[in-house]
C-alpha cells in the first residue's frame, strides 16, 4: 500500500543510511605501453561497503571518472561516500553492484550525490562534502574533485 501525502499523491519514501562505502586506488585496470599515462577513469578502485546494521561487510571493485583535478590528486587518497537508501530496502548481498551517475541536477558548489542508474534508490553521498553542507553558501568552495561516475562490482561477501 503506497503511503498517500496530503496532496493526494503517493509521498516519496526517505533515504536512510545504511552505511558507509570506502574505496582506495587499486592498480591500473587499462594497458599502456611503458612511459603512457593511463587516464584516471581507468583507474582500479577496491571498496569495502560497511552497512551500518550487524551485516557483515562486502567489498567491491571499481572504476570512476571525476572532474577537477589530475591522476596526482587522487593517489594516496581514500574516498568515503554515506550510502543511502529506501528504510523498506532489502538488504541483500552485493545490493551496490551498478553504475552510479552524478545527479545532474545537485549544486555544482558541492560534489554532487550518485544516483544508481540500476537501483536509484541507492544514493552515494561524498562524506567530505555532507561535512561542508552546513558552512555558508557564501564561503568559496574546496577546489577538489569529484566523482561523476562509479561503477561497482562485487568482489566477496562473507557468508
Amino acid at each position: 500500500m503506497a503511503k498517500v501525502s496530503q496532496g493526494g499523491g503517493p509521498a516519496p519514501e526517505a533515504r536512510v543510511e545504511i552505511g558507509f562505502l570506502t574505496c582506495n586506488l587499486g592498480g591500473q585496470s587499462g594497458q599502456g605501453r611503458a612511459g603512457e599515462a593511463i587516464p584516471e577513469k581507468d583507474r582500479e578502485l577496491l571498496c569495502t561497503f560497511t552497512p551500518t546494521d550487524s551485516r557483515p561487510e562486502e567489498t567491491y571493485i571499481g572504476t570512476f571518472q571525476s572532474v577537477g583535478g589530475g591522476e596526482k590528486v587522487w593517489a594516496g587518497r581514500a574516498m568515503v561516500w554515506i550510502v543511502k537508501g529506501l528504510l523498506a530496502a532489502e538488504m541483500v548481498p552485493g545490493l551496490l553492484q551498478q553504475t552510479y551517475a552524478a545527479d545532474a541536477a545537485a549544486a555544482l558548489q558541492h560534489a554532487p550525490p550518485l544516483v544508481g542508474q540500476t537501483n536509484p534508490s541507492i544514493v552515494l553521498q561524498d562524506i567530505s562534502d555532507a561535512r561542508q553542507l552546513g558552512a555558508s553558501a557564501g564561503q568559496p568552495s574546496d577546489p577538489t574533485p569529484a566523482v561523476v561516475l562509479l561503477a561497482l562490482k562485487l568482489k566477496s561477501t562473507p557468508t
